[in-house]
């Protein structure tokens, strides 16, 4: 096979996705410890991402509990506009 029988990319038909799903997966060196699926359509704003990180804070607590109560955890996030909106800086401050 040469290189003049490789298809173009003009030629080469690639599957088309209906949607994307999106998913906040919170994990630590043991692994995952939640997983949310954002519903298709659904923006994620502050007060959406507060519901997320109030069941979190509940699995967190059921499955890890002593780094729950030692609060021996941190978060690591993007810039995304509902991790730096007010509401949820508020949320996250003890």
């Amino acid at each position: 096979m040469g290189w003049s029988d490789i298809p173009s990319a003009e030629e080469t038909e690639i599957p088309k996705v209906p949607h994307q799903d999106q998913v906040d997966i919170f994990f630590d060196s043991q692994g995952v410890v939640h997983k949310e699926f954002v519903p298709e359509g659904k923006t994620v704003n502050a007060e959406f991402y507060e519901g997320i990180m109030t069941r979190f804070l509940k699995r967190i607590q059921r499955v890890r509990p002593a780094a729950f109560c030692s609060r021996d955890f941190f978060l690591l996030y993007d810039n995304a506009p509902a991790h730096k909106a007010a509401s949820f800086c508020q949320f996250l401050t003890p």
